[in-house]
């Protein structure tokens, strides 16, 4: 700590050893220390580790060389406002008594809250703060690292934050990281812009955070983070992908308002208590170029999951359970079951069977929709649900599965308007073919009239006595030959049946 103070004087003794004025660890040296400390800056010497600094402000301060504050101890309040780092600077083991404001400054070099320092970089490694320390609207134009750093109320790598930490308004202009970190007290990220995204990873939240209005331009990482109270991203713009996998949010975690561009994940993470998004009018919650994922997340109440007017796809419910969640005027996006399959994202384990787990999922939700009382949304989900089976053999080409042919002639139930375009077309082919194929025998003779005079169908005739085979009215003439009576037979067995499978899937519409 002596290269602080290589040129400077004896000032007083304290506990039997030697001190300068820089050093000197009382209060009452405040005036000969203003005056070293200017003498210092004028010299443009930012030397100062291990100084014991009293109540000191270095607002608007241009310190254009390497800066050091190693080791010191800022006894009384502390201002860096406005103030210019272009070169390296060094926080590293210094302690912030009673508080430190950082407003509106600039680090123009690469920033590194990290222990280790390095060149181009400001490092905060292990630096105390015993109070409320404020970094709004500060600039950080260089890579900024806040590595293994834990915030008691606001922390930088292995430094202690024990008063809120505000980040309001500041603006990381290049890559920023906060790994291991922990927040003791409220951290506050109001319209912080990320220009390049964040990296955090182990993340420890022990009061409330607030990201409100924030801007992720990059992707944003938050691996492993535990919020231990609430979780405020209200009107945040994630631009790039966000990762919130194997999360912890111990109360609410609130995505009121905000705008997801690309993916965001929060597989295997745990949601003890309410987790919502809700939309905007104008700006969508969820893009047409993002997607969510959920897959294998614990949540321990799901009635507490809600999705206010937002827009959705059933594949983002893969392996979770969404049959208590709260979907309210929420919309579903029209894809196809393949489609849906081919943007799942799975796991090795998984791969095998992903029509299954689609199926699963769309039955989850038809299963909530039906207790919601929401029957069209039902009746659609158990469609995909049972398509998705389908699709799983042979590409959906699987003719000689009963449930094939359920699907081709009534949607499985659901599609009343298909019942009724199969029932047409069996009318309409079983008419072409009494037209088509009749011959002099094929007919009895009419029972009235002229027994060697032959009958041949018309058009008009073959479809009138189409119709009434279908509706098992028996009428004449009656067939005279084994292919006749084939026909007939089979038009009596599928007419009816086809009308059976319209009338379920028109109950099936209707029923409630």
């Amino acid at each position: 700590m002596r290269s602080a103070c290589k040129e400077e004087e004896f000032y007083r003794r304290h506990n039997g050893k030697a001190y300068c004025v820089l050093h000197f660890p009382q209060p009452n040296k405040k005036k000969q220390f203003l005056r070293t400390l200017r003498f210092k800056l004028g010299k443009r010497n930012f030397d100062f580790s291990g100084v014991w600094f009293p109540e000191v402000s270095f607002k608007l301060q241009n310190f254009d060389g390497p800066a050091t504050f190693n080791g010191a101890l800022f006894k009384g309040k502390v201002d860096f406002s406005q103030a210019t780092f272009t070169a390296n600077c060094s926080f590293d083991n210094s302690h912030f008594f009673h508080g430190a404001r950082f407003n509106s400054t600039n680090f123009q070099s690469t920033t590194s809250f990290q222990n280790v320092r390095a060149e181009g970089k400001v490092s905060f490694g292990s630096a105390t703060f015993s109070a409320r320390v404020i970094f709004s609207k500060v600039k950080f134009n260089g890579d900024v690292s806040f590595t293994t750093t834990k915030f008691q109320f606001a922390n930088f790598f292995d430094s202690s934050f024990i008063g809120v930490v505000s980040f309001a308004y500041a603006s990381f202009l290049a890559h920023s990281s906060f790994v291991s970190v922990t927040f003791q007290s409220a951290a506050f990220f109001q319209e912080v812009f990320f220009n390049r995204g964040l990296y955090v990873q182990e993340l420890e939240f022990q009061a409330h955070c607030v990201f409100d209005e924030t801007t992720f331009d990059g992707s944003s990482i938050f691996i492993g983070t535990d919020f231990r109270k609430i979780a405020s991203f209200k009107k945040t713009v994630f631009i790039g992908a966000v990762d919130f996998s194997e999360c912890t949010f111990h109360e609410s975690a609130r995505f009121v308002l905000a705008n997801f561009h690309a993916r965001a994940d929060f597989s295997k993470s745990t949601f003890e208590d309410e987790i919502s998004f809700s939309e905007r009018s104008s700006v969508p919650t969820f893009a047409i170029s993002s997607s969510l994922n959920l897959q294998y997340a614990n949540i321990k109440r799901p009635e507490r999951v809600s999705f206010h007017s937002v827009t959705l796809a059933p594949n983002w419910f893969v392996n979770v359970d969404a049959r208590k969640f709260l979907f309210k005027n929420v919309s579903w996006r029209n894809y196809g079951v393949q489609e849906m399959v081919d943007h799942i994202d799975l796991e090795n384990a998984d791969r095998r069977s992903p029509h299954k787990l689609l199926s699963i999922a769309c039955r989850q939700i038809a299963v909530n929709a039906e207790e919601n009382h929401r029957f069209e949304e039902a009746s659609r989900f158990r469609y995909l649900a049972m398509d998705a089976d389908r699709r799983d053999v042979w590409l959906g080409w699987s003719f000689w599965r009963l449930s094939w042919w359920y699907w081709l002639a009534s949607g499985y139930g659901e599609r009343p308007a298909r019942a009724f375009l199969v029932l047409v077309f069996l009318w309409i082919f079983f008419a072409g073919t009494f037209l088509c194929a009749q011959n002099s025998s094929w007919w009895k003779p009419a029972s009235i009239g002229p027994p060697e005079v032959p009958r041949i169908l018309d058009v008009r005739d073959s479809a009138i006595y189409s119709l009434g085979v279908l509706t098992l009215q028996k009428p004449e003439p009656f067939p005279n030959n084994r292919s006749a009576r084939s026909l007939v037979l089979l038009e009596t067995v599928l007419g009816p049946l086809q009308a059976g499978l319209l009338a379920l899937a028109v109950r099936r519409k209707f029923m409630r």
